[in-house]
This record gives C-alpha cells, sequence and structure tokens, in this order.
C-alpha cells in the first residue's frame, strides 16, 4: 500500500483562484501595503497566506515592498528625547510606549531629522577619557572605585565582550575635577573640548 504524502503544489492545486481573486491580487501587489496585509487579505479570502503569494508570482508578480507606515509626531518627539541612546535602546523605549519601529527604520528617521547623536551633558567612558588625554581604562577604574559616578547606557554588550557601558553626567565629571585635580594632566588634555566640559552644558 503506497501512500502519497502531501506537498504544498498538491495544496496548490485543491485552491482555485477566479478573476475577481486575480485582479484583488494584482490591486494589492501593485499597491504599497504596509506589514501583515498580505496575511490579512489571504484570511478575508479564505485562503492561505503561502497560496496568495505563490499565486502573485504566477501572476508576474513579486513580493511587494513593505512601507513603514508614517511617523507619528509623538513619535519624533520622543525620538528627539532619546536620539542620543543607542539604536536598541531607542527601539526599547519606543516599545514601551506602543510603537514598533525597527533599529533601522529608527536610524533612517533620526539622520533625516538631523538628531543629535551625542547628549550635550553626558559622555561614554572613551569619550571622557579622549577628552581628559587618557585611557579609557583609567576612567572605567575610577567608576569601579566609586570616585566617578556613572549609570549603565542599557547596551546587550555582554561580560565578554566587556560589560555595559557607562554615561556619565558633566557635572559628575566637574564636580571629580574639582575634588581630583592631581589626577589631571592639562598637558595631556584636549584643550578645546576640555573647556567646553567645564564651561559648556545646560546646567551649571
Amino acid at each position: 500500500m503506497k501512500l502519497k504524502s502531501r506537498t504544498p503544489r498538491d495544496g496548490y492545486q485543491r485552491h482555485k483562484s477566479t478573476p475577481m481573486l486575480d485582479d484583488a491580487i494584482r490591486e494589492l501587489y501593485q499597491s504599497r501595503p504596509e506589514k501583515g496585509c498580505i496575511y490579512a487579505f489571504a484570511k478575508k479570502w479564505g485562503y492561505p497566506r503561502w497560496w496568495i503569494s505563490k499565486r502573485a508570482r504566477d501572476l508576474g508578480f513579486v513580493s511587494p515592498r513593505l512601507s513603514e507606515p508614517p511617523w507619528s509626531e509623538a513619535e519624533d518627539e520622543l525620538l528627539g528625547q532619546h536620539s542620543h541612546k543607542t539604536l536598541s535602546v531607542i527601539q526599547r523605549i519606543f516599545k514601551s510606549h506602543g510603537y514598533t519601529r525597527s533599529e533601522t527604520a529608527i536610524n533612517v528617521r533620526r539622520k533625516r531629522l538631523h538628531l543629535n547623536v551625542r547628549d550635550p551633558d553626558r559622555f561614554t567612558a572613551t569619550q571622557l577619557a579622549r577628552i581628559l588625554g587618557l585611557d579609557s581604562k583609567s576612567v572605567t577604574r575610577w567608576i569601579h572605585l566609586d570616585m566617578l559616578p556613572a549609570e549603565h547606557r542599557g547596551t546587550a554588550r555582554t561580560e565578554l565582550q566587556g560589560g555595559d557601558m557607562f554615561w556619565i553626567r558633566r557635572d559628575d565629571v566637574r564636580e571629580f575635577i574639582r575634588n581630583n585635580p592631581e589626577r589631571i594632566d592639562l598637558r595631556k588634555v584636549e584643550k578645546h573640548m576640555f573647556i567646553e566640559l567645564l564651561l559648556g552644558g545646560g546646567a551649571q
């Protein structure tokens, strides 16, 4: 007794198209549909999604280029508030506010709006080390010794990768310099950035 396994082709043959359905598929694939539209279309017509995609290919259409929904003012405002953070962190913040955006979409929108990717009042250990003319390990050592306050940036770096990176507030750097002037070699600092560190920023 021979048993024949069911194949997608067998399933494809069981479903029959109609001129009306073909016209609807043609209109769908010629538009710029949003994500999930093909699945919704298949469910509406009572066909499997894979069958609709296969029928579209038979009609000479490739998978449509799915467009991102337009950005709202609330999303742009939220992005402006957090533009200096990493893409993965921004994506999580968006998700917590009910918005679904890919990291690529966030990055493209950030560039399109010409948003600053640096926080003027916070520095990474690497940025601060460059300003002070030091190795970044010196800065992280101050942090681990509780000499310099810092907060985790919320990156996905593992312990093997060096762990999560830090944010260091400008006011905390100023306080550190006031309390530890002997640790700052003025001959090595990046002069213009050092002056901006001391005098710039909103808070004094």
